[in-house]
């Protein structure tokens, strides 16, 4: 299997797409397809260096939260107690992303990726993939 590249129309189209993306906004098709495209690229190559930081990290933000949100509507399986709940450990992964990687991405930004790309591919569980997300977002290194 040979590592893809991108071409100057897609680097181009993935700028655009990022330099245009607002979490609060609804995102249109091509946006769209140009955002996942940029996640399935990180998660072949492990290569963020085509891509801004400080517009890539808003859309990896909104989609870690959307896919827990997914995964936790159909398979809502975390604990009631305080501290152990779906929101308590969602929030908890989100402040961590948000807090140690404000500069660079992280060096587990590849399997981030991944889990974003095909979250049901290992993971049937709420708990499992929000552990799964803390484990590879509080590692705390980056590139």
């Amino acid at each position: 299997m040979s590592i893809p590249t991108l071409t100057e129309d897609q680097k181009t189209s993935y700028t655009k797409a990022l330099s245009e993306y607002d979490p609060d906004k609804e995102v249109s098709e091509e946006a769209k397809g140009s955002l996942q495209a940029i996640v399935t690229y990180i998660t072949q190559t492990g290569d963020v260096s085509p891509f801004t930081w400080s517009q890539l990290k808003p859309y990896l933000s909104k989609r870690i939260k959307e896919t827990l949100t997914n995964m936790h509507s159909q398979c809502p399986d975390c604990k009631s107690d305080p501290g152990e709940t779906f929101d308590d450990q969602l929030d908890l992964i989100m402040t961590d992303f948000d807090d140690l990687y404000q500069e660079e991405p992280p060096f587990t930004i590849q399997r981030i990726c991944e889990l974003l790309s095909q979250p049901e591919k290992h993971y049937i569980s709420t708990r499992k993939l929000l552990h799964a997300f803390q484990k590879v977002i509080s590692i705390g290194g980056s590139y």
